[in-house]
């Protein structure tokens, strides 16, 4: 599974906030797993990174295979494997979201469409609320932020 710890002092700070009072945080983790899979999950469906902007669009040999196939999705396969992987596993003090998706030669595509290859053959198609530092990106950090506070009763 490809993992991306978050960097975000604030949300560190917050969870270990809501640790201190609660001790078991498997229902806030959860909350958060489950938002996190869907702002996800919204990416592939609308074709747009999280902050709303529109992927890069596919190469026409891309566009005229994917024709083959019944015109797939951008980051869509026949099978969609990449989408369908997207999972989160909450536990009492942590939440892991990720995606457990790679190419049948072991090559970990979800950080290539997430960031792009350095050397420009795969563009930038991010579908994590992450920015390339492993911070959440303002909108999904609120969010987190709000769900810790609602259980701190804040």
């Amino acid at each position: 599974m490809i993992q991306i710890e978050i960097q975000s002092a604030d949300v560190l700070g917050a969870i270990e906030q809501l640790h201190r009072k609660i001790g078991d945080m498997s229902q806030p983790m959860e909350r958060i797993g489950i938002y996190l899979t869907n702002i996800t999950e919204e990416s592939f469906d609308n074709e747009r990174s999280p902050e709303g902007d529109a992927w890069h669009p596919l190469a026409e040999s891309t566009r005229a295979y994917k024709a083959k196939y019944g015109g797939h999705k951008i980051l869509q396969s026949k099978d969609r494997n990449l989408r369908e992987s997207i999972t989160h596993d909450a536990t009492d003090a942590s939440v892991i979201v990720g995606v457990n998706a790679y190419s049948a030669k072991g090559y970990p595509y979800p950080i290539a469409h997430q960031f792009g290859t350095e050397d420009g053959r795969l563009k930038a198609r991010p579908f994590f609320p992450i920015t390339h530092d492993g911070e959440l990106i303002d909108g999904a950090r609120e969010e987190v932020l709000e769900i810790i506070m609602e259980f701190l009763g804040e």
